[in-house]
């Protein structure tokens, strides 16, 4: 009979739980996770009865916060961080009289096995054992999907995380129920495709969500890609394009947490520059944006979403060239509205956008030093890029670079690439260690100093000349307060600015600000429980 050792974690879950009456039982992915060696960082546990009460004890004895998930299930969701990771326990009441009839109503194989603590054995009713050593997903019936459609994203996903195939009756039935999807709410899909754009293996299982009819229901803007060409230097047209971006963007997360090492020598380049800033990389990307999410994980997403206004702006000019005038813009609209659509939060949503708003910017750097090999970007065209993409800047760079590396594939040439990666380090630099210097200075004077100095009233004047004094102090033209004040007096004579009529301050005190212009309005969510990640 298999069994498991659960991890330290796992063992205080139980512990706290058998303490205050309880009788767990670890359940799904959590022990999946650990017979394959995985370091599992969500909970699934089973108790006899009392699940939301069990839940809220385990909260309150862990320092955690609580969420009734369901009541009719009576499930109860606990999240606590210790160290830096988001634990998600989620703790249900058994499901029918006994272990084997709860698992026999879960997915599949690999999730419908259980843990006794009392007897030191791994429950396994179905052979998802077997399955986990054929590298399978398999169901445990047809009926599952017609029980649940948001199943039929969950076995691809599982796919990708595990590196496992599906079982062939398995897929068969996906494809017949595939149109059930539209069923699951949004906020259900969004999750399952959030953990599967984290999968190492995304790009390959999201076409074949295309394949069985998926893919245009939940994703069509990822659909309309298909089928449309693109000039050179792009070596696939943009849907094949989008999913060769995905998957290099996976591959440097990758290689940021250390799960790969370099095979090539486009690889080793990537590795070189990046290496001496991975741990502030990781410390950004693992930021969170909301109590859901972290930058990581919109990544993937910035990546699969950066050419969907392609679709809409392809021309072909009087040349004869194929052409996408403005499809940074349109993509961002169609970006916030997808993902409007599928319930992300509000912030989420702004991130997104301008991540797509942006993705083109980097290139104009690459240009210019491609252009003369001795010169980095400047400083002000750092600060303005900063300025405008805000803290989706380092996102954007590391998706730009993806999207450079898929759009030359097999004709990337080591040179061009050594020099394309140059723009990195002074970005970087900036960024994590001059931030207040070069990327988000405050004016050395203030609004009311400003008045003050030159008998300047509240409106747009002032906060153009606080805007463009933050700029010259983050290119080092102005180092000093004399030189900031002698500097605002040659500004206004060289714009001839006449004296305004006094209007309201703005919001922020005549502050500059870092707002990115043309981003669509998005409405604010409501925070939602966080969700599980395995």
């Amino acid at each position: 009979m298999a069994t498991v050792k659960l991890d330290a974690f796992g063992e205080e879950v139980c512990r706290q739980l058998q303490q205050r009456g309880f009788t767990p039982y670890p359940v799904g992915g959590y022990v999946r996770d650990l017979l394959l060696g995985r370091t599992p960082v969500d909970l699934d546990i089973i108790v006899p009865d009392e699940g939301r009460r069990a839940a809220r004890l385990l909260a309150d004895a862990l320092g955690g916060s609580y969420y009734s998930l369901d009541d009719e299930t009576d499930t109860g969701r606990v999240i606590l961080k210790r160290d830096g990771v988001r634990y998600i326990i989620d703790i249900t009441r058994l499901r029918g009289r006994t272990l084997t009839e709860d698992l026999e109503q879960r997915d599949f194989t690999i999730n419908a096995i259980a843990f006794d603590l009392a007897r030191g054995e791994v429950v396994d009713p179905f052979h998802g054992l077997r399955d986990m050593e054929r590298k399978q997903v398999r169901m445990l019936r047809p009926a599952i999907f017609l029980e649940d459609p948001v199943r039929l994203l969950r076995g691809p996903r599982l796919c990708a995380q595990l590196g496992f195939t599906l079982e062939k009756d398995t897929q068969k039935a996906i494809a017949t129920f595939a149109s059930l999807i539209q069923r699951a709410a949004a906020e259900r899909i969004r999750d399952e495709l959030v953990r599967l754009l984290r999968a190492d293996q995304a790009a390959t299982w999201l076409d074949f969500l295309d394949q069985v009819g998926l893919l245009e229901p939940i994703l069509p803007e990822v659909k309309a890609l298909q089928g449309v060409p693109q000039p050179r230097p792009h070596y696939l047209p943009v849907y094949e394009h989008t999913l060769e971006t995905v998957r290099h963007t996976l591959w440097l997360m990758a290689w940021l947490e250390g799960r790969v090492e370099p095979q090539n020598d486009i690889e080793a380049q990537v590795a070189d520059v990046l290496s001496p800033w991975r741990e502030q990389l990781l410390a950004h990307l693992r930021q969170d944006l909301t109590r859901t999410r972290a930058h990581w994980d919109f990544l993937p997403w910035g990546a699969l979403a950066h050419d969907w206004g392609k679709p809409k702006t392809y021309r072909v000019d009087e040349r004869g060239r194929i052409v996408f005038f403005n499809h940074e813009r349109v993509g961002a609209a169609i970006t916030a509205d997808a993902m409007r659509r599928l319930r992300f939060a509000r912030r989420e949503v702004e991130h997104m956008v301008a991540i797509v708003r942006h993705h083109m910017r980097p290139f104009a750097l690459i240009r210019q030093v491609v252009k003369d090999q001795l010169e980095s970007p400047s400083r002000r065209a750092i600060y303005r890029f900063f300025r405008d993409a805000g803290t989706a800047g380092i996102d954007i760079l590391l998706i730009n670079l993806a999207d450079d590396w898929a759009t030359y594939g097999p004709r990337l040439r080591l040179p061009y690439w050594q020099q394309r990666l140059s723009i990195l380090p002074p970005l970087f630099d900036a960024y994590f260690n001059r931030p207040h210097e070069v990327v988000r200075p405050r004016p050395m004077l203030s609004g009311r100093e400003l008045m003050d100095a030159l008998g300047l009233e509240p409106g747009p004047t002032l906060g153009r000349l606080l805007n463009a004094l933050v700029e010259a102090q983050a290119a080092g033209e102005v180092r000093s307060r004399s030189q900031a004040l002698k500097w605002v007096r040659q500004w206004l004579e060289e714009h001839a600015v006449q004296h305004e009529a006094p209007e309201a301050p703005e919001a922020n005190g005549g502050e500059p600000t870092s707002q990115n212009e043309n981003i669509p309005q998005v409405e604010t969510e409501a925070p939602q429980a966080e969700e599980k990640r395995s």
